[in-house]
């Protein structure tokens, strides 16, 4: 059995003593601590890398990293904001990922003549630079079980701008309060 610990500070952990009390609470010689990098700083390194794609200076950026699915309310928030877009030249939405909608999600940006606005990057390795180089990030999905990005947000400092889901209510009403 293998369990993992989470936290700040875990590198200064002595291992083999939690795994020796671990496996006496447990009764257990099978058991293995494994310890992880804690999940912020772990962003923060990752977030340092080199973007592929480099953002347009002197722009205002909206980053999006997601599944291009019909959930994620991608085509939708491309109708909605095409006026705000039109209105402000300096505006451009990055979106990282690749799904089933993207075709659609291409036609939506065509029919609303934001080719040059609306970006599509694809899949990602690693989209913590395009998180941390961004003014804001969007998450406009129907719905939500665990939207990591809030997280993710948090721990580059970058403000989310979300639909209301139930998991966005209780994470942004405090009730599940991201403490860094």
């Amino acid at each position: 059995m293998k369990f993992a610990l989470f936290g700040r500070n875990t590198e200064n952990l002595n291992i083999d003593n939690l795994n020796l009390l671990i496996r006496r609470l447990l009764k257990s010689e099978n058991v293995e601590l494994c310890c992880y990098k804690p999940f912020y700083e772990s962003i923060k390194e990752k977030s340092q890398e080199t973007q592929e794609k480099k953002f347009e200076k002197d722009c205002f950026v909206c980053f999006s990293a997601c599944r291009l699915s019909s959930e994620k309310g991608l085509v939708r928030a491309i109708d909605a904001m095409a006026k705000t877009f039109k209105k402000h030249n300096d505006l451009r939405w990055y979106i990282a990922g690749d799904g089933p909608e993207r075709e659609n999600i291409k036609d939506a940006i065509r029919k609303n003549h934001l080719d040059d606005r609306v970006i599509l990057l694809g899949n990602q390795s690693n989209p913590y630079p395009y998180f941390k180089n961004s003014n804001l990030v969007i998450n406009v999905s129907y719905h939500e079980a665990a939207p990591m990005v809030f997280f993710e947000s948090k721990a580059l400092g970058v403000p989310v701008f979300a639909t209301e889901t139930s998991s966005a209510r209780e994470i942004i009403s405090g009730s599940m309060p991201i403490d860094l």
